[in-house]
């Protein structure tokens, strides 16, 4: 089957104040928003930053359930912050810092965002007889996604800037 699309994005960045270099032991960690099922981060797109940011750029990156479960219960679905602003007035607790610093996590990124099927239409028709089978129409869907990570430096507890990413688009499948 043929499968086509175009894709309209927009990435805005702002910086607040320029990283540090890791020490040995400091470790960057991606978490997804997880607390509602209508609005969480995809899995799989948390997965792929991570897997960019350890593959591809080489920082020591903690897996997202391994922070988890070594920050048990702060970072908990139920218990998590929900918005960027949550995070950093969690990230003031004294104890939660003093854990941060126990198991060498100096950067978080925060991952908020959502792809929704914002519409969709056509329709395609398959049959299946003695001599073979085949499939005839066309169909297209369309898809908004809206995300922004939000780093934060777990030394000084501030955020070092945001990225956001707004993108939109229609696949086709004729």
């Amino acid at each position: 089957a043929l499968l086509g699309g175009c894709v309209t994005s927009n990435v805005e960045q702002m910086r607040h104040k320029p990283s540090a270099q890791l020490l040995s032991g400091e470790t960057v960690v991606v978490l997804g928003r997880r607390q509602s099922f209508r609005h969480q981060t995809e899995a799989d797109f948390t997965n792929c930053v991570y897997k960019n940011l350890l593959r591809r750029q080489g920082l020591p990156v903690k897996p997202e359930e391994q922070f988890m479960d070594e920050m048990f219960p702060w970072f908990q679905p139920r218990t998590a912050p929900l918005t960027a602003d949550a995070l950093a007035y969690r990230l003031r607790d004294p104890a939660l810092a003093q854990r941060l610093k126990e198991i060498g996590t100096r950067y978080v990124i925060w991952l908020d965002g959502v792809t929704t099927r914002t519409g969709d239409g056509g329709s395609m028709s398959c049959t299946v007889g003695p001599t073979g089978g085949g499939c005839f129409g066309m169909m297209w869907w369309e898809n908004d996604a809206v995300y922004s990570a939000n780093i934060w430096d777990m030394k000084d507890f501030r955020s070092l800037g945001k990225i956001t990413v707004d993108a939109n688009g229609t696949s086709y499948m004729p």
